[in-house]
């Protein structure tokens, strides 16, 4: 999918009347840069279901040996936390990795 169609289907998915059209294109722009970094996009959704905040989560998986290319995402203003979790056993090659864009009104648990 095209970096454009992508775009699309972010903002149709997550339309709000309570998340503002310019935040959404900035997240739209960054989890394009996640998908650039080689991050599998598993689930986005909004903060707060079913009344959403003015924020995401982005839940998917990398493998280790690509985690270095996420560092582009942590520059981002409206990157706001994350939580990782290892995949494997031993020595995991892949983490499960829940990303946290835009403001937090309430407490929510990644």
């Amino acid at each position: 999918m095209e970096s454009n169609e992508l775009e699309k289907a972010i903002l149709a998915h997550l339309s709000d009347k309570k998340i503002d059209k310019d935040s959404l294109k900035r997240y739209s722009a960054a989890i394009n840069k996640l998908r650039k970094s080689n991050f599998i996009i598993d689930r986005i959704w909004k903060y707060g279901q079913p009344k959403p905040d003015d924020g995401i989560i982005v839940g998917g998986r990398i493998k280790t040996s690509d985690l270095g290319n996420l560092t582009d995402i942590f520059d981002n203003n409206d990157f706001k936390g994350f939580k990782a979790f290892p995949l494997g056993t031993v020595n995991p090659d892949q983490l499960e990795i829940r990303i946290q864009l835009g403001d937090l009104i309430r407490n929510v648990e990644l």
